[in-house]
C-alpha cells in the first residue's frame, strides 16, 4: 500500500574547490545542469526499512567533478546514519547533472564540491470510510488466509539492503522482534480485506498462484483495507520507536566526509 510518498530536496551545491589558482584569470565554479531527477521507473530510492520507518535526515555528499554529468567519487555523511540513508542519497544523485569549473576556459578536473541534503520520507495520513459491504463466510476466509500466507512471510534482508554491516545485527533483531508482536494480525487483516474483494471463484485462482501474480492483481484499497492499513500502521510505529531508540533518530547537521587526494582519481 502506497503509505509514504518520498523526495529529496532543497539541494543546494555549496562548493569547495581546492587547487584554483587564485592569481587574476577568468574562472568559472561547478554548477548545476539539472539538479535531481524523478526516477523514470516510478520507484523511490530509499529501502524497505527507510519506508517503513517514515523518518528523515539530513546529509553532507562530497564529490568531484571531472566533466559534465552526475557527480563522481562521492562520499556521505548522513544524520541518522548507517541504515540507508547514504545509499539513498547516492542513487539520487546519479540523477543529477553538474557542469565542471573552468579556468581561462580549460576544464578544471577533479574539482570537490559540497551538496548538504535534505532527505523526506513523508508519511501519507489515509483515512478510509466504514466498511459497508458483505462479510465474507468462512469458506472465503480460508482461502483467504491460504493468499494472505503466501504474501505476508516477508524476506527479512529486504530491510536489510543499505544497513551499513556494524548495524545489520541490531536491526534484524528489532525486526524479528516487533514482527512476532504483530505479524500474525497482520496476516488475518490482510486475509480480511481479500475476502472482502474478491469472490469465492477469484479466491481459488489467487491461492493457486505466485507472490508476484497475486500483488498485480492487488492494486485496488479502500474501506475493505482499513484494519489491515491500521496493522501496518501499528507494525510501522512499533518498530520506528525501536529503531529511534537504539540509533537516535534526531536529525542533525552532520561533518562533511573527507575524500583523500587519490580518491577516484585512477579512473580518470
Amino acid at each position: 500500500m502506497p503509505r509514504v510518498i518520498t523526495a529529496i530536496v532543497a539541494l543546494m551545491v555549496a562548493m569547495a574547490c581546492p587547487g584554483l589558482a587564485e592569481a587574476q584569470s577568468e574562472q568559472t565554479d561547478p554548477d548545476w545542469v539539472s539538479p535531481i531527477a524523478p526516477r523514470s521507473d516510478g520507484q523511490v530510492d530509499y529501502s524497505p526499512l527507510l519506508m517503513l520507518l517514515g523518518i528523515d535526515a539530513k546529509g553532507i555528499a562530497v564529490c568531484r567533478i571531472w566533466r559534465e554529468g552526475p557527480p563522481e567519487d562521492c562520499a556521505v555523511n548522513t544524520s541518522p546514519a548507517g541504515i540507508g540513508f547514504e545509499q539513498a542519497a547516492l542513487r539520487a544523485l546519479s540523477r543529477s547533472v553538474l557542469r565542471p569549473g573552468t579556468q581561462n576556459g580549460e576544464v578544471i578536473g577533479g574539482l570537490q564540491v559540497r551538496i548538504p541534503l535534505n532527505l523526506q520520507v513523508s508519511r501519507e495520513s489515509v483515512t478510509f470510510p466504514p466498511y459497508e459491504g458483505p462479510m465474507p463466510g468462512e469458506e472465503e476466509m480460508a482461502l483467504a488466509r491460504q493468499v494472505a500466507a503466501l504474501i505476508e512471510p516477508r524476506n527479512d534482508d529486504e530491510y536489510l539492503v543499505d544497513v551499513s554491516a556494524d548495524h545489520r545485527d541490531e536491526v534484524l533483531e528489532l525486526i524479528q522482534q516487533v514482527e512476532q508482536n504483530h505479524r500474525p494480525h497482520m496476516v488475518e487483516t490482510f486475509a480480511l480485506a481479500i475476502a472482502r474483494t474478491r469472490t469465492r471463484e477469484e479466491l481459488i485462482l489467487l491461492a493457486m498462484s505466485d507472490e508476484d501474480a497475486i500483488l498485480d492483481q492487488l492494486t485496488e484499497w479502500g474501506p475493505a483495507w482499513a484494519e489491515h492499513y491500521r496493522a501496518q500502521e501499528a507494525f510501522s510505529a512499533e518498530l520506528r520507536r525501536l529503531v529511534c531508540d537504539r540509533f537516535d533518530c534526531e536529525v542533525q547537521t552532520p561533518a562533511p566526509p573527507v575524500l583523500s587526494e587519490t580518491h577516484g582519481r585512477d579512473d580518470h
